[in-house]
């Protein structure tokens, strides 16, 4: 259990750092065109990537149940999804 508990934090790592080269490029996106659909983007793989990660730390060292760091990481990647269709559909 131990072992698997390591692999889901290193993948967590992974996850926030890939997050945030995708969050850093959108935003450097941004920042050329002016465009706002690329600012949303950003925003919402920031959200996607982060979520998990601060669901994972009020597990593991705040107390949450795993129920409710679950439903803190669900509740992050649906705004974040959100704002990825809106910067697709909504800014045009």
């Amino acid at each position: 259990m131990t072992d698997l508990l390591n692999v889901l934090r290193i993948l967590q790592i992974v996850i926030v750092l890939l997050g945030g080269i995708i969050t850093y490029l959108g935003f450097v996106s941004y920042r050329k065109r002016a465009n706002g659909g690329m600012l949303f983007m950003s925003i919402g793989f920031a959200l996607i990537s982060v979520g998990s990660s601060v669901a994972g730390f009020l597990f593991e060292f705040v107390g949450f149940t795993l129920l409710e760091a679950v439903v803190i990481s669900a509740f992050a990647n649906c705004i974040g999804f959100a704002l990825l269709v809106y910067s697709i559909y909504g800014t045009k």
